[in-house]
């Protein structure tokens, strides 16, 4: 039951290498216990760690902190068991990574259950490709991952490639709120996503233009070439293939200078604020220039203007089935009115309307402070809330709001 195969690198430096594997290896234990092997198809390894391209490294005092999940997929034998099994592989991993950090292993777990044939509908995507290229089996049936289908770069959805933005747009958001109280570990933790948001903002704009590559090492070798050909784009940020290359470097090979992009700041937190709004920056450009070719109709430089469209921009058959989606899943029928829910329908799909009012809050909040920041914000807030499937009652700040926005994303979307 525990012949698990971890015959590859899950990063650069050897030395970290064996103590990542020790936790894989506990992982994938901890995780055919929970699960029951007699139930289990296959184990999959996912992500960075798949892909050998895992940021971790080992402090001086010998504990490790990695930035990069361990992301396990269960692959059961039958729909009524995977479904069963979310809760108690949510727990599992939350238990499993309590235990490492009081041994000095700090790293996030991720155990996701699934079935053979969700494998045979993927749908052209990022994680499809990804998965299908760089995917590992650890235990079951090898050939498992033989039933993911094969996509050229160019058949990526360009929507996909744009949903990639507005997550990240809302995991960013959840980041910025938590760097007055954050500890040094956790400031470390954001500055490592403010790097990840110009990394991913790269990878968006290759998926966009059907140039997508499913490792880090590969894109950020053909970026610079790849970006010289959108003019109006590089006119607007000169330096992102040069930050793409070093950032990079820097994730596959992390360091304590990597990270800030010079030597450690003797103030970290205002840092990371100041790398948050220029990361921002960059990440609000891609999308706007995204979006004005996504969306059509004449360019616009207002990031609320353009946002807007994204109102109204789906035929209602595809509104109607998602609203009733979400209304028979569990979150929904435990926090989604059916009222609210017909009220909104005619707007957009309900992660859309999520999507318009994280980007209103993160492009009001990535603005230099001022009070006509302050002013956007408000306004924003005010009307990000009203397209919210749970909006925040009787709200006085607008970090109410986004606590809101937040927990409809994570509710609803992630």
């Amino acid at each position: 039951m525990c012949d698990i195969r971890i015959d590859f690198p899950l990063c650069k430096n050897s030395t970290v290498d064996v103590v990542l594997k020790e936790c894989v290896r506990e992982a994938s234990r901890v995780l055919l216990d929970k699960a029951g092997s007699e139930n289990l198809e296959a184990l999959v390894l996912t992500g960075t760690l798949a892909r050998g391209e895992a940021s971790a490294l080992i402090r001086e005092d010998g504990t490790l902190f990695s930035w990069s999940d361990i992301e396990m997929l269960a692959v059961y034998r039958h729909g009524k068991m995977a479904g069963a099994g979310a809760g108690p592989l949510s727990q599992a991993a939350e238990e499993l990574e309590t235990s490492f950090r009081r041994r000095g292993f700090t790293i996030p777990i991720d155990f996701c259950p699934n079935l053979r044939k969700h494998f045979r509908r993927l749908r052209a995507r990022i994680f499809t490709i990804e998965l299908g290229t760089h995917g590992k089996v650890l235990w079951g049936d090898p050939s498992i991952l033989d039933c993911v289908p094969f996509f050229p770069p160019e058949k990526l959805s360009r929507w996909d490639a744009i949903s990639m933005l507005f997550n990240r747009m809302i995991e960013h958001l959840d980041m910025r709120r938590t760097i007055s109280t954050a500890s040094h570990d956790e400031l470390i933790q954001i500055q490592y996503w403010n790097n990840k948001i110009v990394l991913d903002s790269a990878t968006s704009l290759l998926a966009f233009n059907g140039w997508f590559k499913p490792s880090y090492a590969e894109r950020g070798d053909v970026f610079a070439e790849s970006f010289e050909k959108l003019d109006d784009l590089s006119d607007r940020l000169p330096d992102l293939p040069d930050q793409v290359r070093r950032l990079t470097d820097s994730k596959l090979d992390p360091s304590d200078e990597g990270l800030w992009g010079a030597k450690v700041p003797e103030d970290p937190a205002s840092e990371v604020r100041r790398q948050w709004s220029e990361s921002a920056r960059i990440l609000r450009e891609v999308w706007l220039w995204q979006s004005n070719r996504f969306l059509g109709g004449k360019a616009a430089d207002d990031v609320f203007a353009v946002v807007s469209k994204y109102l109204k921009n789906d035929m209602i058959g595809i509104k109607v089935k998602s609203w009733i989606q979400l209304l028979l899943g569990r979150e929904g029928r435990r926090r989604v009115s059916p009222w609210r829910a017909l009220s909104l329908l005619s707007l957009a799909r309900p992660n859309v309307l999520i999507y318009v009012a994280g980007a209103m809050m993160y492009f009001a909040m990535s603005e230099v402070k001022t009070r006509e920041r302050a002013e956007k914000l408000e306004h924003a807030a005010d009307a990000a809330n009203r397209f919210l499937p749970v909006p925040s009652e009787e709200w006085e700040e607008p970090r109410e709001v986004l606590g809101a926005v937040i927990d409809n994303w994570k509710w609803f979307v992630k």
